[in-house]
């Protein structure tokens, strides 16, 4: 009896040590020393984990760095949730504003986003300026998730929204609406992916108060975040210095 009863004590020791072990395991896994990057698909600053302009500058910069970063892809809002409950440290590429601000610390800037307004030339033929465009009775696409509906919601204007750029370039190639504003970095490279024969049919006006610079968004409140940022920002100033930021620009066919 006494012989089972050992045996029986030291099966449950060694069913406990198993476990403390696997628990070991997974707490070592999640205290991982990468710092979490977050981002979402948006060519050509975001194809995937390690391709795309704004992609290969924020890894560039933290390069520059004693930082070990990993990034992942997932919907935008997700990514700001993330970076919100320091579940991420940062995301990008994002637009500094006075709301973002009070949330929100944000590194130099990554690449300038130039919006524009694009139009089939055949459809539109008249001379025009973006301010008489915007007080006509014009169908004007827009993103849901672009920074520049703060200002144009507050207009009278015919908005039609899409939650993709691809779709809003599909409603403008079939008619239903008359212009699309979005990033043409953006625009241009989904339309040479997608509809090549449209590129050449494409008008383009830039929209100067619609265009900002892009960044890294982090939340205030992630340990450290003034270091890590204060060390990602020398990284970018030593990828413009040595030339890598310029590399990385003329690979992605890139204007500063």
């Amino acid at each position: 009896m006494k012989r089972i009863l050992v045996i029986f004590i030291v099966l449950v020791m060694m069913i406990g040590c198993t476990e403390k072990i696997e628990n070991t395991d997974y707490i070592e896994k999640e205290e991982t020393n990468q710092l979490l990057i977050v981002t979402d698909y948006w060519p050509p600053f975001v194809f995937d984990t390690n391709r795309g302009v704004t992609t290969e500058i924020v890894l560039a910069a933290f390069n520059e760095t004693d930082i070990d970063v990993v990034i992942e892809l997932y919907p935008w809002e997700r990514c700001l949730q993330m970076v919100q409950n320091n579940l991420a440290f940062g995301s990008f590429p994002w637009t500094e504003t006075e709301i973002r601000k009070g949330t929100y610390k944000f590194s130099k800037p990554l690449i300038y986003q130039k919006t524009i307004l694009v139009y089939l030339e055949d459809e539109i033929i008249d001379d025009f300026t973006v301010e008489e465009i915007f007080r006509s009775d014009y169908r004007i696409g827009v993103l849901e998730s672009y920074q520049y509906l703060e200002v144009l919601e507050t207009l009278n204007i015919n908005l039609d929204y899409s939650t993709s750029e691809l779709d809003a370039l599909e409603k403008l190639i079939n008619k239903r609406v008359d212009f699309v504003v979005m990033d043409k970095n953006n625009a241009f490279y989904l339309l040479e992916d997608n509809y090549p024969e449209y590129v050449s049919k494409m008008g383009v006006t830039p929209i100067e108060e619609f265009s900002y610079w892009l960044s890294l968004l982090m939340g205030k409140d992630y340990p450290n975040v003034d270091e890590i940022l204060e060390k990602f920002n020398d990284g970018m100033d030593k990828i413009h210095e040595n030339g890598v930021y310029d590399d990385i620009l003329e690979k992605y066919e890139q204007e500063e």
